[in-house]
């Protein structure tokens, strides 16, 4: 399994054309030529909500070929399309996911058995040339971005619409109909994606979609079509507050329940949190993480140290990789490019903490606007190709903003409805490394006594291995 881009967010649905499995689809696909053997498995959203822009990017977990695998967005008025990085949303997942530490054993005849030492992680379980168009439906661009082929459509004539994508290629399901209808008549465009001619799975990377002023909504209304019961979808939201989505409702994992089975290597908190997650008839969610200044802090471990992260093919060790998710970022795409650029200057940039500004033309990026003292332009914070840093920051100053790792397991019926998002009412963080003195299985053959509030930190059981591209994720070394 690997990710590739689909779904939903910030004003915007992104509707991915897939092989009919509806009982196992997580996303509302437009249904387009391709395998029977694909099969969607989860989805990952992230928008960053500014005064002046709001951007989305989303990844699709899929098991089996895709075969031609396309899709379409909706989307605002005046929206465009950018290539994104795997490495955005593998940062993001390592730096939010929920890591339990066990906290060190002491017997009363015998050492701890070595095999005891361990951490688990929440992230194993959190987890879009042919015929003419009708008149009626306008070719707004057509271009290329990164691996895909992209056309943007703007109609009002839903009708006209369906057979633009049906004439090329996009089979539309019946159930599909009323909802482009809606989408129509409130003045959404349309942008419809597929891979490139020879452009194979490996090249499926995210997108990011670029849409004039802060419209912090989730459009959840394709998202049930072709899907199963639930909808897994983890949401991460930059902005200058702590989200919430008032609409659903706000659950708390109890925390206070974890225990460490000593003999597995791992806490209760996947079941714990899954028990959440069943409650209110699927229409709410979990905070796993949610801070302040998320790009430059570090944090902080329930034995007061610094947990690290080291991407690449080594696991990280007590004091070694990386600790700053800026940091982890660019470390990670480097890895996953094996570039050995540093992206010294843009993280330097980032520690400016000066309001980010896009202040140059996209077409012709010399022709500059003047900044004053307080501001930098986005450009410093980009290295090479690697520019989700710096668009996630746009309009806003590192100091000021927030991330909010929302999980959620959605309804069908809780889909229905468009989500809005909202400041949430009491902006505190909501820290993501945990431990445990309750316990089963201890590795001792005399009684267990709590010993010092130290969780055990081995290899890449306490820091977080992030393999490259297309390698298979591990919290333990082999």
């Amino acid at each position: 399994m690997r990710f590739a881009p689909i779904l939903l967010a910030a004003g915007i649905s992104l509707v991915p054309a897939l092989a009919p499995r509806a009982a196992q689809a997580c996303a509302a696909p437009f249904y387009g030529p391709t395998s029977d053997k694909t099969t969607v498995s989860g989805h990952k959203v992230a928008f960053a909500i500014s005064p002046e822009r709001t951007v989305l990017w989303h990844q699709l977990a899929f098991d089996g070929p895709p075969g031609e695998f396309s899709w379409v967005l909706p989307v605002k008025k005046g929206a465009y399309l950018e290539s994104s990085t795997d490495a955005w949303f593998e940062a993001l997942d390592a730096f939010t996911s929920t890591r339990v530490y066990e906290i060190e054993p002491v017997c009363a005849e015998a050492e701890p058995d070595e095999s005891g030492c361990s951490s688990d992680s929440s992230s194993e379980v959190s987890a879009g040339g042919g015929q003419v168009a009708p008149p009626t439906v306008t070719v707004v661009h057509h271009g290329s971005v990164g691996p895909y082929e992209t056309v943007t459509l703007s109609s009002t004539d839903p009708k006209a619409l369906e057979s633009w994508l049906e004439k090329h290629g996009y089979v539309v399901p019946d159930a599909v109909r009323p909802i482009i209808a809606d989408y129509v008549a409130e003045g959404f465009d349309f942008i419809a994606l597929r891979l490139l001619p020879g452009a194979g799975a490996e090249a499926m990377t995210p997108v990011r979609v670029i849409t004039p002023g802060g419209d912090p909504e989730l459009p959840m209304r394709l998202a049930g079509t072709g899907a199963g019961e639930r909808v897994p979808m983890t949401l991460y939201v930059i902005g200058t507050a702590r989200y919430a989505i008032p609409s659903l409702q706000e659950l708390v994992v109890p925390t206070e329940q974890l225990v460490w089975d000593y003999a597995a290597g791992s806490s209760n908190y996947a079941a714990l949190r899954g028990a959440t997650l069943a409650k209110a008839e699927g229409a709410s969610y979990i905070t796993p993480f949610a801070a302040r200044d998320a790009f430059r802090i570090t944090l902080q471990t329930p034995s007061s140290g610094t947990a690290s992260f080291n991407a690449g093919d080594q696991p990280s060790y007590w004091g070694g990789g990386v600790q700053r998710l800026g940091e982890l970022y660019f470390a990670q795409a480097r890895a996953n490019e094996d570039s050995p650029t540093s992206c010294v200057a843009a993280l330097a940039a980032l520690d400016y903490g000066l309001e980010v500004i896009d202040d140059c033309d996209p077409v012709d990026p010399t022709k500059c606007d003047p900044l004053n003292a307080a501001q930098v332009s986005k450009q410093e914070l980009e290295c090479e190709k690697w520019t989700d840093l710096a668009a996630a920051l746009v309009g806003m100053a590192p100091g000021d903003v927030w991330l909010t790792r929302l999980e959620l397991e959605l309804s069908q019926n809780a889909l229905k409805v468009d989500r809005k998002l909202a400041p949430h009412a009491t902006q505190t963080t909501v820290v993501n490394q945990l431990s445990t003195e309750n316990s089963v299985n201890p590795p001792c053959r005399g009684p267990l006594f709590t010993g010092s509030n130290t969780a055990l930190a081995f290899g890449s059981l306490f820091g977080l291995w992030l393999g490259r591209r297309g390698s298979r994720r591990r919290t333990r070394p082999e």
